[in-house]
Protein backbone atom coordinates (compact mmCIF):
# COMPACT_ATOMS: atom_id res chain seq x y z
CA UNK A 1 0.00 0.00 0.00
CA UNK A 2 1.11 3.18 -0.85
CA UNK A 3 2.15 5.77 2.08
CA UNK A 4 0.81 9.07 0.07
CA UNK A 5 2.55 11.27 2.45
CA UNK A 6 5.63 9.39 2.42
CA UNK A 7 5.36 9.90 -1.33
CA UNK A 8 4.66 13.29 -1.46
CA UNK A 9 7.38 14.10 0.83
CA UNK A 10 10.31 12.42 -1.90
CA UNK A 11 8.52 14.01 -4.52
CA UNK A 12 9.03 17.40 -3.04
CA UNK A 13 12.62 16.49 -2.18
CA UNK A 14 13.45 15.68 -5.58
CA UNK A 15 11.67 18.30 -6.77
CA UNK A 16 14.19 20.72 -4.89
CA UNK A 17 17.10 18.24 -4.47
CA UNK A 18 20.22 20.75 -4.34
CA UNK A 19 21.97 22.42 -8.08
CA UNK A 20 24.84 24.48 -8.71
CA UNK A 21 23.40 28.60 -9.14
CA UNK A 22 26.28 29.77 -9.32
CA UNK A 23 30.03 28.21 -9.49
CA UNK A 24 30.50 27.08 -5.88
CA UNK A 25 27.61 27.84 -4.65
CA UNK A 26 24.59 25.10 -4.15
CA UNK A 27 20.70 25.36 -3.47
CA UNK A 28 18.61 22.52 -1.84
CA UNK A 29 16.51 21.10 1.02
CA UNK A 30 17.50 20.14 3.79
CA UNK A 31 18.15 16.04 3.12
CA UNK A 32 21.04 17.48 0.59
CA UNK A 33 22.89 18.13 3.80
CA UNK A 34 25.57 15.69 4.04
CA UNK A 35 24.86 12.74 6.01
CA UNK A 36 21.35 13.52 6.11
CA UNK A 37 19.87 10.76 3.93
CA UNK A 38 20.47 8.88 0.61
CA UNK A 39 17.91 10.53 -1.23
CA UNK A 40 19.85 14.23 -0.83
CA UNK A 41 22.75 15.75 -3.17
CA UNK A 42 24.68 15.22 0.41
CA UNK A 43 24.69 11.25 -0.25
CA UNK A 44 26.70 12.07 -3.13
CA UNK A 45 29.22 14.67 -2.59
CA UNK A 46 30.44 16.62 -0.21
CA UNK A 47 30.31 20.51 1.21
CA UNK A 48 33.18 22.41 2.59
CA UNK A 49 29.65 24.71 4.67
CA UNK A 50 26.58 24.31 4.97
CA UNK A 51 23.86 27.43 5.81
CA UNK A 52 20.49 26.58 7.14
CA UNK A 53 18.30 29.52 6.77
CA UNK A 54 15.21 29.58 9.01
CA UNK A 55 12.53 31.85 9.84
CA UNK A 56 12.74 33.60 12.68
CA UNK A 57 16.47 33.62 13.95
CA UNK A 58 18.63 36.16 13.69
CA UNK A 59 21.91 36.89 11.13
CA UNK A 60 25.29 35.46 12.20
CA UNK A 61 27.25 38.50 13.92
CA UNK A 62 30.96 38.77 12.63
CA UNK A 63 32.65 36.94 15.54
CA UNK A 64 30.22 34.27 14.25
CA UNK A 65 31.70 34.31 10.67
CA UNK A 66 35.20 34.32 12.01
CA UNK A 67 34.62 31.55 13.83
CA UNK A 68 33.24 29.62 10.80
CA UNK A 69 36.29 30.96 8.40
CA UNK A 70 38.83 29.15 11.52
CA UNK A 71 36.93 26.31 11.23
CA UNK A 72 37.39 26.00 7.76
CA UNK A 73 41.07 26.31 7.50
CA UNK A 74 41.50 23.63 10.19
CA UNK A 75 38.56 21.60 8.09
CA UNK A 76 41.20 22.06 5.43
CA UNK A 77 43.94 21.22 7.06
CA UNK A 78 42.39 17.63 8.32
CA UNK A 79 41.51 17.04 4.66
CA UNK A 80 44.64 17.52 3.15
CA UNK A 81 46.51 15.65 5.90
CA UNK A 82 43.97 12.43 5.08
CA UNK A 83 44.79 13.25 1.08
CA UNK A 84 48.34 12.71 2.38
CA UNK A 85 47.86 9.60 3.75
CA UNK A 86 46.34 8.22 0.78
CA UNK A 87 48.68 5.08 -0.64
CA UNK A 88 49.84 6.33 -4.01
CA UNK A 89 51.88 3.87 -5.10
CA UNK A 90 51.12 2.43 -8.47
CA UNK A 91 51.85 -0.66 -10.53
CA UNK A 92 54.31 -0.40 -13.26
CA UNK A 93 54.15 -1.77 -16.93
CA UNK A 94 56.71 -4.18 -15.89
CA UNK A 95 54.87 -5.44 -12.64
CA UNK A 96 51.83 -5.29 -15.00
CA UNK A 97 52.94 -7.59 -17.51
CA UNK A 98 54.47 -10.28 -14.58
CA UNK A 99 50.69 -9.91 -13.55
CA UNK A 100 49.32 -10.95 -16.61
CA UNK A 101 52.06 -14.03 -16.88
CA UNK A 102 51.20 -15.34 -13.68
CA UNK A 103 47.51 -14.96 -14.17
CA UNK A 104 45.68 -18.19 -13.69
CA UNK A 105 43.60 -17.91 -16.46
CA UNK A 106 44.84 -18.85 -19.70
CA UNK A 107 42.05 -16.57 -21.86
CA UNK A 108 44.02 -13.97 -23.60
CA UNK A 109 40.98 -11.75 -23.85
CA UNK A 110 40.90 -11.72 -19.82
CA UNK A 111 44.42 -10.50 -19.57
CA UNK A 112 43.90 -6.39 -20.21
CA UNK A 113 41.27 -6.61 -17.40
CA UNK A 114 43.42 -7.81 -14.83
CA UNK A 115 45.19 -4.54 -13.82
CA UNK A 116 41.48 -3.39 -13.12
CA UNK A 117 40.77 -6.69 -10.60
CA UNK A 118 41.88 -5.40 -8.18
CA UNK A 119 39.50 -6.04 -5.77
CA UNK A 120 38.18 -4.31 -1.89
CA UNK A 121 40.77 -5.51 -0.14
CA UNK A 122 40.49 -3.91 3.88
CA UNK A 123 42.41 -1.19 3.31
CA UNK A 124 40.28 0.09 0.41
CA UNK A 125 37.21 -0.69 2.80
CA UNK A 126 38.95 1.32 5.24
CA UNK A 127 40.06 4.46 3.00
CA UNK A 128 36.00 4.34 1.61
CA UNK A 129 34.87 4.65 5.02
CA UNK A 130 37.64 7.28 6.05
CA UNK A 131 36.47 9.39 2.94
CA UNK A 132 32.87 9.23 3.74
CA UNK A 133 33.26 10.27 7.24
CA UNK A 134 35.48 12.88 5.61
CA UNK A 135 32.52 13.92 2.86
CA UNK A 136 30.03 14.31 5.99
CA UNK A 137 32.24 16.42 7.59
CA UNK A 138 31.60 20.47 6.99
CA UNK A 139 31.01 23.62 8.41
CA UNK A 140 27.18 24.84 10.14
CA UNK A 141 26.13 27.88 10.05
CA UNK A 142 22.65 29.39 10.68
CA UNK A 143 20.55 32.52 9.32
CA UNK A 144 17.50 34.28 8.99
CA UNK A 145 15.47 33.34 6.47
CA UNK A 146 12.61 34.75 4.24
CA UNK A 147 9.81 36.31 5.45
CA UNK A 148 10.99 36.77 8.50
CA UNK A 149 9.61 39.21 11.16
CA UNK A 150 11.88 42.55 12.06
CA UNK A 151 12.16 41.28 15.89
CA UNK A 152 15.29 42.82 17.63
CA UNK A 153 16.50 44.35 14.98
CA UNK A 154 14.37 46.65 14.27
CA UNK A 155 16.01 48.38 11.34
CA UNK A 156 15.40 47.05 7.62
CA UNK A 157 18.99 48.75 6.76
CA UNK A 158 20.89 47.44 10.13
CA UNK A 159 19.08 43.61 8.61
CA UNK A 160 20.30 44.61 5.24
CA UNK A 161 23.76 45.36 6.51
CA UNK A 162 24.27 41.72 8.16
CA UNK A 163 23.01 40.15 4.90
CA UNK A 164 25.40 42.10 2.65
CA UNK A 165 28.16 40.68 5.33
CA UNK A 166 27.31 37.35 5.08
CA UNK A 167 26.88 37.60 1.04
CA UNK A 168 30.65 38.88 1.00
CA UNK A 169 31.69 36.23 3.31
CA UNK A 170 30.48 33.23 1.43
CA UNK A 171 31.90 34.71 -1.88
CA UNK A 172 35.34 35.17 -0.02
CA UNK A 173 35.67 31.21 1.01
CA UNK A 174 33.62 29.88 -2.66
CA UNK A 175 36.22 32.25 -4.63
CA UNK A 176 38.70 31.44 -3.01
CA UNK A 177 39.90 35.16 -1.65
CA UNK A 178 40.77 34.03 1.70
CA UNK A 179 44.48 33.38 2.92
CA UNK A 180 44.48 29.70 1.65
CA UNK A 181 43.32 30.36 -1.99
CA UNK A 182 40.99 27.29 -2.17
CA UNK A 183 37.40 27.39 -3.90
CA UNK A 184 34.80 25.75 -1.24
CA UNK A 185 31.62 24.28 -2.27
CA UNK A 186 28.87 26.11 -0.07
CA UNK A 187 25.14 24.57 0.17
CA UNK A 188 22.22 27.19 1.39
CA UNK A 189 19.48 24.98 2.18
CA UNK A 190 16.08 25.71 4.10
CA UNK A 191 13.38 22.54 4.94
CA UNK A 192 11.59 22.72 1.28
CA UNK A 193 14.15 23.91 -0.66
CA UNK A 194 12.61 27.15 -2.20
CA UNK A 195 11.05 29.58 0.81
CA UNK A 196 13.27 30.58 3.78
CA UNK A 197 16.40 30.58 1.41
CA UNK A 198 15.36 32.96 -1.13
CA UNK A 199 16.58 36.14 -0.24
CA UNK A 200 19.89 35.22 0.49
CA UNK A 201 19.95 33.19 -2.62
CA UNK A 202 18.91 36.41 -4.48
CA UNK A 203 21.57 38.58 -2.82
CA UNK A 204 24.45 35.92 -3.80
CA UNK A 205 23.57 35.96 -7.32
CA UNK A 206 23.14 39.96 -7.50
CA UNK A 207 26.48 40.33 -5.52
CA UNK A 208 28.64 37.49 -7.63
CA UNK A 209 27.14 38.10 -10.75
CA UNK A 210 26.86 41.89 -10.56
CA UNK A 211 23.05 42.11 -11.77
CA UNK A 212 20.23 43.99 -10.30
CA UNK A 213 17.38 42.09 -8.33
CA UNK A 214 15.07 41.81 -11.47
CA UNK A 215 17.92 40.06 -13.57
CA UNK A 216 18.91 38.03 -10.57
CA UNK A 217 14.94 36.75 -10.07
CA UNK A 218 15.52 35.54 -14.20
CA UNK A 219 18.68 33.98 -13.44
CA UNK A 220 17.36 31.95 -10.38
CA UNK A 221 14.21 31.15 -12.46
CA UNK A 222 14.94 30.84 -16.14
CA UNK A 223 18.66 29.64 -15.56
CA UNK A 224 19.11 28.07 -12.51
CA UNK A 225 15.91 26.21 -12.81
CA UNK A 226 15.35 26.67 -9.60
CA UNK A 227 11.28 27.06 -7.57
CA UNK A 228 11.80 30.10 -4.88
CA UNK A 229 8.93 32.11 -2.79
CA UNK A 230 9.17 35.13 -0.99
CA UNK A 231 6.69 37.15 1.07
CA UNK A 232 5.32 40.39 0.21
CA UNK A 233 7.29 41.71 2.19
CA UNK A 234 10.33 40.78 1.29
CA UNK A 235 10.49 42.66 -2.11
CA UNK A 236 11.43 46.07 -0.31
CA UNK A 237 14.06 44.39 1.39
CA UNK A 238 15.43 42.82 -1.74
CA UNK A 239 15.78 46.34 -3.20
CA UNK A 240 17.47 47.54 -0.04
CA UNK A 241 20.25 44.93 -0.56
CA UNK A 242 19.81 45.21 -4.28
CA UNK A 243 20.78 49.22 -3.67
CA UNK A 244 23.12 48.54 -1.12
CA UNK A 245 25.12 45.80 -3.64
CA UNK A 246 24.86 48.45 -6.53
CA UNK A 247 26.80 51.15 -4.17
CA UNK A 248 29.51 49.34 -3.36
CA UNK A 249 29.91 47.85 -6.85
CA UNK A 250 29.71 51.47 -7.87
CA UNK A 251 31.96 52.91 -5.37
CA UNK A 252 35.01 50.33 -6.53
CA UNK A 253 34.29 51.23 -9.88
CA UNK A 254 35.13 54.58 -9.35
CA UNK A 255 38.32 54.43 -7.10
CA UNK A 256 39.45 52.08 -10.01
CA UNK A 257 39.06 54.39 -12.71
CA UNK A 258 40.20 57.08 -10.80
CA UNK A 259 43.10 55.21 -10.17
CA UNK A 260 43.75 54.56 -13.52
CA UNK A 261 44.30 58.04 -14.67
CA UNK A 262 47.75 59.59 -15.16
CA UNK A 263 49.70 60.07 -12.18
CA UNK A 264 53.16 60.22 -10.65
CA UNK A 265 52.77 56.57 -9.37
CA UNK A 266 52.75 53.91 -11.80
CA UNK A 267 49.17 51.96 -12.56
CA UNK A 268 51.49 49.00 -13.15
CA UNK A 269 53.00 49.09 -9.61
CA UNK A 270 52.37 45.86 -7.54
CA UNK A 271 50.19 47.75 -4.71
CA UNK A 272 48.00 49.14 -7.98
CA UNK A 273 47.94 45.55 -9.09
CA UNK A 274 47.01 43.86 -5.87
CA UNK A 275 43.97 46.24 -4.97
CA UNK A 276 43.01 45.97 -9.04
CA UNK A 277 43.06 41.93 -8.23
CA UNK A 278 40.87 42.16 -5.43
CA UNK A 279 38.44 44.64 -6.62
CA UNK A 280 38.01 42.16 -9.74
CA UNK A 281 37.55 39.48 -8.20
CA UNK A 282 34.71 40.87 -5.75
CA UNK A 283 32.53 42.57 -8.61
CA UNK A 284 32.34 42.61 -12.02
CA UNK A 285 32.76 38.08 -12.22
CA UNK A 286 34.94 38.91 -15.38
CA UNK A 287 36.25 35.87 -16.82
CA UNK A 288 38.06 33.33 -14.61
CA UNK A 289 40.58 32.62 -16.73
CA UNK A 290 44.34 34.13 -15.78
CA UNK A 291 45.46 36.93 -17.74
CA UNK A 292 48.65 38.90 -17.66
CA UNK A 293 48.41 41.26 -14.93
CA UNK A 294 48.70 43.91 -17.15
CA UNK A 295 45.63 42.61 -19.82
CA UNK A 296 43.92 41.98 -16.71
CA UNK A 297 43.77 45.51 -15.46
CA UNK A 298 42.96 46.92 -18.61
CA UNK A 299 39.62 45.25 -19.17
CA UNK A 300 38.71 45.71 -15.60
CA UNK A 301 39.23 48.97 -16.55
CA UNK A 302 36.99 49.49 -19.40
CA UNK A 303 34.43 46.77 -17.61
CA UNK A 304 34.61 49.35 -14.90
CA UNK A 305 33.67 52.56 -16.91
CA UNK A 306 30.75 50.46 -18.68
CA UNK A 307 29.41 49.75 -15.33
CA UNK A 308 29.58 53.70 -14.69
CA UNK A 309 28.00 54.86 -18.61
CA UNK A 310 25.33 52.18 -17.71
CA UNK A 311 24.55 53.75 -14.44
CA UNK A 312 24.77 57.44 -15.88
CA UNK A 313 21.96 55.59 -18.61
CA UNK A 314 19.79 54.58 -15.37
CA UNK A 315 21.15 50.65 -15.64
CA UNK A 316 21.83 48.24 -17.84
CA UNK A 317 19.55 47.10 -21.11
CA UNK A 318 18.54 43.62 -19.42
CA UNK A 319 18.12 45.39 -16.18
CA UNK A 320 16.05 47.98 -18.30
CA UNK A 321 14.02 45.37 -19.85
CA UNK A 322 13.31 43.53 -16.44
CA UNK A 323 12.19 46.48 -15.34
CA UNK A 324 9.18 46.74 -16.89
CA UNK A 325 7.28 44.15 -15.58
CA UNK A 326 9.54 44.12 -12.14
CA UNK A 327 7.83 47.66 -11.34
CA UNK A 328 4.65 46.70 -12.61
CA UNK A 329 1.34 47.40 -10.79
CA UNK A 330 -0.25 44.35 -11.64
CA UNK A 331 3.39 41.82 -10.38
CA UNK A 332 1.76 40.74 -7.57
CA UNK A 333 4.83 39.41 -6.04
CA UNK A 334 7.18 36.47 -7.07
CA UNK A 335 5.86 33.57 -8.94
CA UNK A 336 7.60 30.16 -7.92
CA UNK A 337 8.43 26.77 -10.49
CA UNK A 338 7.00 24.13 -8.46
CA UNK A 339 6.61 21.99 -11.70
CA UNK A 340 7.34 23.04 -15.31
CA UNK A 341 3.90 24.19 -15.60
CA UNK A 342 2.49 25.21 -12.21
CA UNK A 343 3.30 28.61 -10.66
CA UNK A 344 2.75 30.20 -7.55
CA UNK A 345 1.77 33.98 -8.37
CA UNK A 346 1.18 35.29 -11.31
CA UNK A 347 0.32 38.69 -13.28
CA UNK A 348 -3.00 39.75 -12.27
CA UNK A 349 -5.39 40.56 -15.24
Amino acid sequence: MTDLFEREARESRSMTRASEVVEGFWVGNSCDVPGSGEDGLGADMSFDLSLTCIEGLEMPSTGALNLAHRQLAEQDARRTKIEEEKPSWTASPATLALRNLLSPSSSASALPDLPAKRGASPLDEHNRQRKAKRDDEHVKLVCSGSGRPLGPQRSLNLLADKFVELIYFLRKIIEGRDKSGLKRKVLVHCQDGYTESSILVLGYIMSSLSISLPEAYLHLQNTAQRSFFLYPNDKPFLKKIDARLAADRKKKAQKLVAQASPSPTSPTSPIGIANLSRWKSWTLGLNKAQPSPDDARQHTIEAARELLAQDERGGSEAYLKAKVWFEDKRFDGFPSRILPFLYLGNLSV
